[in-house]
């Protein structure tokens, strides 16, 4: 799977310097592991759009659409705990209203039919012919793709290019194979792709700053490390002064939580 629309993270930085080092890790973290959501025994091909989120010890959060077709993550919000919990208290407040004003109170019942027992659900059959679960599910997903021939595409030539390109990959992401929204959205995800890898520029963050940060969240001492450093090389380190050799730096990054991506940070 493939994250889009990353300069919303790089906007959101931009306006919020306090959130870089959180969201530089965020970022590092989610293209390092390989999300729980997108294994075989999760992914379910009758269900292939959805939602989700993902955040760094929670101080702030990504929220993102899912196109399992497509194989591509688009997000569509960056914020603060703060933040998250004031968003989901309107989301909240709207849902209410519409319940109350468009719904009037009546019972949307779908496949729930009434019985002495109360409301059972109606099971319903899968399709047989859709995958679900299968091992060879990802050989079946890229073969929705569609072949672009990368040289003869017009790529973006402005920053308003490529965020109109954003709104509009958002408008078709819940489109599907077969449909010629689907593969105007593997075009358009292409291009930002493109845009995103070869034009943008990531805030960053460096090794120290993402221990010193992990310290902060584990409310560690410079004490909690004296099995691995003694007090003035690991205050050079933290200065940015040492250069830890291997097998220390392994063990600093274990003890903050960050041995996942050991070997591909700076």
């Amino acid at each position: 799977m493939f994250l889009f629309a990353k300069s919303k993270i790089i906007n959101y930085i931009n306006n919020n310097p306090e959130s870089r080092v959180n969201l530089v890790l965020l970022l590092k973290n989610f293209e390092t592991r390989s999300h729980p959501f997108f294994t075989d025994s999760n992914i379910d091909l009758r269900y292939p759009n959805g939602f989700g989120s993902s955040s760094f010890t929670n101080d702030y959060t990504i929220q993102y659409e899912i196109n399992i077709h497509a194989k591509a993550l688009l997000i569509t919000w960056v914020g603060s705990k703060s933040e998250l919990k004031e968003k989901e208290r309107v989301e909240q407040e709207e849902f209410e209203r519409y319940n109350r004003e468009v719904l009037d109170g009546e019972l949307v019942r779908g496949t729930f039919t009434a019985t002495g027992e109360g409301l059972t659900s109606k099971p319903v059959k899968p399709d047989p012919s859709i995958p679900t679960f299968k091992s060879d599910l990802e050989k079946k997903i890229e073969s929705f793709n569609l072949e672009i021939n990368a040289s003869e595409l017009d790529y973006f030539k402005t920053v308003e290019d490529y965020e109109c390109a954003v709104e509009e990959a958002i408008s078709l992401f819940s489109s599907r194979p077969g449909s010629s929204n689907f593969n105007e959205l593997l075009i358009l995800l292409f291009k930002i792709d493109h845009y995103e890898t070869n034009v943008l520029v990531f805030p960053e963050a460096n090794l120290v700053e993402f221990v010193s940060y992990m310290m902060k969240f584990f409310k560690l001492e410079i004490s909690d490390f004296r099995d691995i450093l003694n007090t003035d090389e690991f205050e050079s380190f933290l200065s940015g002064k040492l250069k830890l050799k291997a097998y220390p730096l392994k063990r600093v990054l274990t003890l903050v939580g960050l041995k996942f991506f050991y070997g591909k940070v700076k």
